[in-house]
């Protein structure tokens, strides 16, 4: 992963994957997000992005990324 994606998810205390998801989430209300899963465990980890809050500047921040 981006280390600033990295740092920017321990900050909210979550996953790098998380992040992500909530970022999409933010981005525009039309956005529906749908991660693919082998596991439960990875759709529980994704249902938790649905709690996270992002700021404008934190999506900013993601949007500079280079993925």
């Amino acid at each position: 992963t981006i280390p600033g994606l990295q740092k920017l998810a321990r900050h909210k205390g979550c996953t790098a994957a998380q992040c992500v998801l909530a970022w999409l989430r933010a981005k525009s209300p039309r956005v529906v997000p749908i991660p693919g899963a082998s596991r439960v465990e990875s759709i529980e980890d994704s249902v938790k992005a649905l709690s996270i809050r992002l700021t404008q500047e934190e999506c900013r921040l993601i949007d500079r990324l280079q993925f």
